[in-house]
């Protein structure tokens, strides 16, 4: 099954993202990246549909994050992974082995501006998880598209983190920068710019707020600030083995 997962979450560009955006970037601003309690700026409806297959396996997935979580030993604190299809590819056992490490990533997911996204899960796929940690990496099936803003972005994702803080105040908190995108990426050269606006903003944010942060797109970028083609197989997801420089700046961030 792990070999045939990149195999489907390169369909996930084919079938999510038809559109080439055409309209220019958003600047995204810094002055607003505090504690702000507002909460988040409602984008405009999509425009395009999701595919029904996206929506079927977002909903398969969420039941079974409650299903696991039912099970989970009370005693248990565990390390949470949230995010879209490039944390669900993360082979966490291989990485973590031996680890409460759980994967609440789920294929084209986003931040939250339909019935689908983080925002919607949050009690599957954060709060009842039992987590001493979180690790959030969530925005890039949002910002491929011109009809919501890089700042709309920020605000859904600020509103996750508010959620996050509030309701789990003694929970590691860790936000991870979105990765570059690489030439196979069809939207690459409108897409990258608008990634390098959004965690600009995040790296603020971290900042500010004092919230551990580990910088993915430094880590994976390569000269031309793109995601290097031997990593990949789709200029957006990891290859497995691909996920070893991330696993090792995660483990230096969980308590024992």
């Amino acid at each position: 099954m792990l070999k045939l997962f990149p195999i489907l979450l390169s369909a996930v560009v084919i079938l999510f993202c038809e559109q080439v955006p055409g309209a220019p970037p958003c600047e995204a601003s810094s002055a607003d990246l505090g504690q702000s309690e507002k909460p988040a700026r409602k984008a405009k409806p999509w425009p395009v549909p999701m595919p029904e297959i996206w929506v079927k396996h977002y909903e398969k997935r969420v039941e079974e994050f409650k299903a696991e979580n039912a099970t989970l030993p009370s005693e248990r604190k565990n390390v949470v992974f949230v995010g879209d299809s490039i944390t669900e590819g993360y082979p966490l056992e291989r990485y973590f082995p031996g680890r409460p490490a759980l994967n609440r990533g789920i294929i084209s997911d986003g931040i939250g501006f339909d019935e689908r996204g983080v925002l919607n899960r949050m009690d599957s796929s954060v709060f009842d998880c039992n987590a001493k940690a979180v690790f959030l990496l969530i925005g890039v099936n949002d910002l491929p598209h011109d009809w919501v803003t890089v700042e709309e972005c920020l605000d859904g994702y600020r509103e996750i983190v508010r959620q996050i803080r509030k309701r789990l105040p003694e929970t590691q908190l860790v936000l991870q920068t979105l990765l570059p995108t690489g030439e196979r990426y069809k939207k690459h050269a409108y897409l990258n710019p608008r990634i390098e606006q959004f965690n600009t903003a995040l790296s603020t944010m971290a900042k500010e707020q004092s919230i551990p942060l580990i910088d993915l797109h430094a880590l994976y970028r390569d000269e031309q600030g793109m995601l290097p083609a031997d990593l990949t197989r789709d200029g957006l997801h990891l290859l497995p083995e691909a996920y070893a420089p991330w696993a090792e700046k995660a483990a230096s961030f969980m308590k024992p």
